[in-house]
């Protein structure tokens, strides 16, 4: 009730007359069938085993597969709990996941939290970010909690800045726009950023952009930049 069989047939992917097994069928049902419903906040749906039947006439021949749905209810946010950091608070933390208390708790604006969190922690130098989570579901009020456990990582610094394949000009030319200077705290987002506003305008007509290569030093905690020119 919650998808239309055709959604969940489209999602399996398979058409009529094509080939298909049994082990294939409970494969999507527990990974792509089940994050479909969890997109929607349905985390206790389940799929029954495909039943085939077997059958022979003038439109079909081969299997007619059944696959028994049982959704549950749709979960909505009671709210986040956050461990292990320190640079963002747990209210900051909050308003990077799209998620408001009483909505149905979709997976995908999980992810999209998570894509998020980590440019913030990026642009705060933490580079190494990681982080997973686990919903603590309440059947009777059907609410869940979404524990979020973070691993921030060492800060990481600006290192060197280097042009290859620039002549020395050039070179020193955008040295001079770069923001970030040796030991400021290194901003992951800021590249993309210097590419568009500093590197494309002075491109001329159908020259390739230069690449961009980052050198993780993780002993020294430093981000050493460079931006290869004519590669």
């Amino acid at each position: 009730m919650a998808i239309k069989e055709a959604d969940l047939k489209a999602a399996v992917g398979l058409a009529s007359n094509a080939d298909h097994s049994v082990s294939f069928l409970r494969s999507v049902s527990h990974g792509t069938l089940t994050n479909l419903y969890r997109q929607r906040g349905y985390w206790r749906a389940g799929f029954g085993g495909p039943r085939a039947t077997f059958v022979q006439g003038e439109q079909c021949s081969g299997a007619a597969v059944t696959i028994a749905v049982d959704e549950g209810a749709a979960y909505t946010l009671d709210r986040n709990e956050w461990t292990g950091n320190a640079m963002l608070s747990p209210s900051q933390l909050d308003q990077l996941v799209p998620l408001a208390r009483g909505a149905a708790v979709g997976i995908g604006l999980i992810e999209d939290g998570e894509r998020r969190i980590r440019r913030a922690y990026g642009a705060q130098g933490h580079i190494l970010q990681r982080m997973s989570y686990e919903t603590r579901l309440d059947d009777a009020q059907k609410t869940a909690v979404l524990v979020f456990a973070v691993d921030e990582g060492p800060q990481f610094r600006m290192g060197t800045l280097s042009f290859p394949g620039l002549d020395a000009a050039g070179a020193a030319a955008l040295t001079k726009e770069w923001r970030l200077k040796p030991g400021d705290v290194y901003d992951a987002s800021y590249p993309d950023k210097f590419a568009v506003d500093v590197i494309r305008p002075r491109l001329r007509p159908g020259t390739k952009p230069p690449n961009f290569r980052f050198g993780v030093d993780q002993d020294k905690h430093l981000v050493n930049v460079e931006i290869v020119f004519g590669s």
